[in-house]
């Protein structure tokens, strides 16, 4: 045999070793992994679910406890017992390597130019559940909650949203929830967290109607929310201020705004049309210049609210969740 046969001989050899080693490795990742990434004191799930594509292997990403599914995975590759998956959305990269029999991906995330350790184990049902949100409300309610729609005639479109009042005829004091930048649902979900649904529970709860709304081209709602201005959003605020205004079962001279983050301004803007109380501190107005009563901004407005009779509403009981970083059972409105 020629040194040239020998050659190819081995190369054959090699490919044939070679070949059902990657293969093995690639159904061996083929399924749903999950581990914890530790930073800086903080721990975060991340979940990939690897399948077989007609083109090769395919994968998802998610982070149970931020509240983000389904991150495309742009490039899964596996080579030997090396594995790699690029999340080109997010700018990270995990690099591993099978271990304990392909038991477990050991390796490092690689994100932002800093490198986490990382290792993947085959997941459970409780490893890809987000975390239980026990302060969410849950039904029966002893309110009411209405399925609503708000017409802003000016923007030409109708924003849904939910009502949710007190059993009795009332008329009752009424807050409209106005949520920050972003695209917010009228629940102003954030990593499963939903937020206003909380707040409108407990407020309501209190005594107070409380209406909160999907932001234009969100959810159940009319418009878009690209390209909207500061304005806009001002002016759907002035039209759900103006819809529980025209409602026999609400006070109209005890509607107030609560403004998360920028809702604060634009609760101050929708509000001067329709002499809505600003309630836009209570969970945190931003300060701004030209802003009326810009002083008090990022506090809550008192004496609007002790003007409507709401003040001891506010006060009237702990949260069931923590408000803006305040400690658990922080009371809504305890500057005032």
């Amino acid at each position: 045999m020629s040194n040239g046969q020998r050659i190819a001989v081995l190369l054959v050899v090699g490919l044939r070793l070679l070949g059902p080693t990657t293969a093995s490795a690639q159904e061996a990742v083929v399924g749903v992994w999950s581990g914890t990434l530790k930073v800086k004191g903080m721990e975060v799930r991340l979940v990939f679910h690897v399948e077989q594509g007609e083109e090769g292997l395919t994968a998802t990403m998610d982070s149970p406890d931020q509240g983000a599914t389904g991150i495309p995975v742009s490039n899964v590759s596996v080579a030997g017992d090396s594995v790699t998956l690029a999340v080109d959305r997010i700018l990270a990269t995990y690099e591993g390597a099978l271990v304990e029999g392909g038991t477990r991906i050991k390796g490092q995330w690689v994100q932002g130019g800093q490198s986490f350790p990382l290792t993947l184990s085959p997941a459970d049902k409780r490893d890809t559940a987000p975390p239980p949100r026990p302060q969410h409300p849950e039904p029966p309610y002893p309110y009411v909650a209405d399925s609503v729609t708000v017409r802003n005639d000016a923007a030409g479109i109708t924003l849904a949203g939910t009502l949710t009042r007190p059993e009795d005829g009332g008329p009752h004091p009424a807050v409209v929830l106005v949520s920050g930048s972003g695209p917010q649902d009228r629940n102003s979900e954030v990593a499963n967290h939903k937020l206003f649904h909380v707040f409108a529970d407990h407020l309501t709860r209190q005594g107070i109607a409380v209406l909160r709304y999907d932001e234009r081209g969100v959810g159940a709602s009319e418009g878009t929310f690209d390209g909207a201005t500061s304005k806009d959003f001002a002016g759907d605020v002035a039209a759900a201020v103006r819809f529980l205004k025209n409602r026999s079962d609400i006070d109209s001279g005890a509607v107030g705004l609560i403004g998360m983050s920028e809702g604060g301004p634009r609760g101050a803007d929708g509000a001067h049309p329709v002499r809505a109380g600003r309630l836009s501190g209570a969970y945190g107005g931003t300060e701004r210049a030209g802003a009326r009563d810009s002083r008090r901004a990022g506090r809550p407005d008192c004496r609007r609210a002790g003007r409507f009779g709401l003040d001891d509403r506010f006060r009237a009981g702990p949260s069931e969740t923590p408000l803006a970083g305040r400690p658990h059972g922080a009371r809504l409105g305890r500057d005032c």
